[in-house]
C-alpha cells in the first residue's frame, strides 16, 4: 500500500492538479486492480504480463546500445574496478556518501532530508 500511496503523491506535486483525496481514489483504484486479478493466480498474471514486460525491457537494450554506439562507447570503461579504487582513495570519507546514495538509487529508496 505504501509504494501506491508514495507514487500517488509524487503525481500530485508534480501535477499541482491531483487533490489528496484524488490521490486517496487512485491508489484505491490501483489496488482494486490489483487485487481483482490476483484471483487467477500469479501464473496467469504473469502469462499476461510477460509481453509487456518483454518489449520493456527489449527496449530499454535497444535504446541503450544505440545510445552506446551514437554517443561514445568508451563510456564501459566505467566497469573497471579500479576507478572506484581511485575514487575512494582520492575522496575518502565523502565517497562513502556518494556510495550511500547509488545504493538508495539501486534500492528505490529516497532520503527527503539530506
Amino acid at each position: 500500500m505504501q509504494p501506491i500511496m508514495n507514487f500517488g503523491t509524487k503525481i500530485a506535486q508534480i501535477s499541482l492538479v491531483l487533490s489528496i483525496g484524488a490521490v486517496v481514489v487512485v491508489s484505491i483504484i490501483i489496488l482494486l486492480g490489483i487485487f481483482s486479478i490476483q484471483r487467477f493466480g500469479t501464473g496467469k498474471v504473469g502469462f499476461m504480463f510477460s509481453p509487456v514486460l518483454a518489449l520493456w525491457f527489449f527496449s530499454l537494450g535497444a535504446i541503450g546500445i544505440y545510445n552506446l554506439v551514437k554517443h561514445d562507447i568508451r563510456v564501459l570503461k566505467a566497469l573497471n574496478p579500479a576507478y572506484i579504487y581511485f575514487f575512494f582513495k582520492k575522496n575518502s570519507s565523502a565517497a562513502w556518501s556518494a556510495l550511500g546514495g547509488c545504493v538508495l538509487c539501486i534500492t528505490g529508496a529516497y532520503c527527503p532530508k539530506l
